[in-house]
């Protein structure tokens, strides 16, 4: 077995295999280049004979938590040898793609190797070429300065380690005389030092504690997050109520295990950590479109999993100071920030020249004046105050919600009799709000019609006419609720 690594990485993953291991569940897809989810259980009337319900029971709902989310299990029915076909494995620091190329392939992707996103590298395991090659396999799956490491290890009998080149790290060993053997993997946050001490002490005792004991944390971590989550369970004739049930239990699947460190995990559900081309990422790894962000966020907030937005609001929220900067050089002129629509992890708005958002000093373009960006992060920002009631959540973004309304009120205009006005409602088919358009019509010289205002901002504005005075109290008055 040998471990192809990249460069050097960061978090701790491991994979316990036994050959006569029959693992877990989760999702039902065939192993085709564009697997398909059917469901794994018939439908089950939600509704008795008599017709009433069976989920509201003794004054709450009633979820068989464990039977529903088994619903959607991932069912091989031949290996998964195309890396199109892998099974997502993840902790939301690490992910791990793994399919069964050359007996096991999996490849290490992490979302603190910008601005890249290198890989730190490729697990394959040769020795299993005939388990997944056999007529009768089947398979389960249940559900700055960076850098990349990764180290492995080996339980089983002779183990030797060597490293025939200097970005190949290779174990070589035999099972053990009962056919089982443990493969551990590290790949923690990296940003130098001694790789070899680093991964040592990472992999610690794994090779000989029980099964058990390596799983219990991220099983009570799985168990507590699907108890917690707003599952739905759909019924009908044709499938379609299943399949739509199946799509967002994976989703629900996906999100967690990619989306739970300082910044998102995945980029419009590019750049993620389900990658599988080694140091190759589609698209721009280095930042994050919040008119992707936004449909996670929507999703991840109607099911309850709040905390999984946390690397959404925290992207904005700590780089609020590099905003502050990238607007005063890029958007003279304005008070508050300009949040960039494409922004980088690092929260400036380059993307590739002349495209940069939230740049007024360049020719206008589909980013370059795209401002209402921040006063939508601050409309979710509320949204979730709503549904969490959780006042230090909504204290801590207010930053980013006081500052995108002071810069879409500094294009306001004072009018005769005093009061801040947006710009006046556009002729049918020319509204300010709308994406893609051409260039020209984001020009800050235009029209006061053409100029983009904030879709958040403006009912407030339009209905509710105040002063600059009251218009800070009502700020204000959204802080505290």
């Amino acid at each position: 077995m040998h471990l192809t690594r990249h460069r050097r990485t960061p978090c701790t993953g491991g994979v316990t295999t036994s050959p006569s291991a029959s693992p877990s569940v989760s999702p039902s897809v065939s192993p085709s280049a564009s697997p398909s989810v059917s469901p794994s259980a018939s439908p089950s009337p939600s509704v008795s004979p008599a017709g009433t319900s069976t989920a509201w029971q003794n004054g709450k709902f009633a979820v068989d938590t464990p039977g529903v989310v088994r619903r959607s299990n991932i069912v091989l029915s031949r290996a998964n040898t195309g890396s199109t076909q892998f099974v997502p494995l993840g902790n939301g620091s690490l992910g791990a793609p793994a399919w069964g190329l050359n007996g096991f392939t999996a490849q290490l992707n992490r979302n603190d190797t910008f601005p890249d996103r290198k890989s730190p590298g490729q697990v394959v395991i040769p020795g299993l070429s005939r388990l997944t090659g056999a007529s009768d396999f089947k398979g389960y799956f249940d559900g700055q300065t960076f850098g990349t490491m990764a180290g492995v290890s080996a339980g089983g009998r002779n183990v030797r380690a060597s490293t025939p080149d200097s970005r190949t790290a290779q174990v070589s060993f035999q099972p053990n005389s009962d056919g089982s053997f443990r493969v551990i993997v590290v790949s923690p946050g990296w940003k130098g030092g001694n790789a070899l001490t680093t991964a040592t002490s990472l992999l610690g005792g794994d090779l000989t504690r029980s099964s058990a004991d390596l799983a219990a944390s991220t099983l009570s971590w799985w168990h507590d997050y699907w108890s917690s989550a707003g599952l739905i369970k759909i019924t009908s004739g044709d499938g379609s109520g299943e399949y739509f049930e199946n799509m967002r239990t994976l989703y629900l699947y996906a999100i967690a295990a990619s989306n739970r460190d300082t910044l998102p995990g995945t980029q419009a559900g590019e750049a993620n950590l389900f990658n599988i081309g080694q140091d190759t990422q589609p698209w721009y790894p280095a930042g994050y479109w919040f008119w992707n962000l936004r449909m996670m966020i929507q999703a991840n907030l109607s099911a309850g999993a709040f905390s999984l937005n946390s690397p959404m609001f925290a992207l904005y929220r700590n780089n609020l100071s590099n905003i502050t900067a990238w607007t005063k050089a890029r958007y003279p002129g304005h008070d508050g920030v300009c949040v960039p629509e494409t922004v980088r992890f690092n929260g400036n708005g380059s993307w590739y020249s002349g495209n940069e958002s939230c740049d007024s000093t360049i020719a206008p373009s589909n980013n370059s004046q795209t401002v209402t960006s921040g006063a939508e992060i601050g409309l979710w920002v509320w949204q979730t105050y709503l549904a969490t009631d959780d006042r230090a959540f909504l204290s801590a973004n207010y930053p980013i919600m006081r500052d995108s309304a002071k810069f879409l009120l500094s294009h306001a205009k004072t009018g005769g009799d005093g009061p801040r006005r947006p710009p006046p409602p556009c002729p049918s088919g020319r509204s300010a709000a709308a994406p893609r358009r051409p260039p020209s019509i984001w020009a800050t010289g235009a029209s006061d019609c053409d100029r983009p205002r904030s879709p958040a901002l403006s009912p407030l504005l339009l209905h509710r006419p105040t002063p600059p005075t009251r218009g800070r109290r009502l700020l204000a008055a959204a802080r505290i609720g």
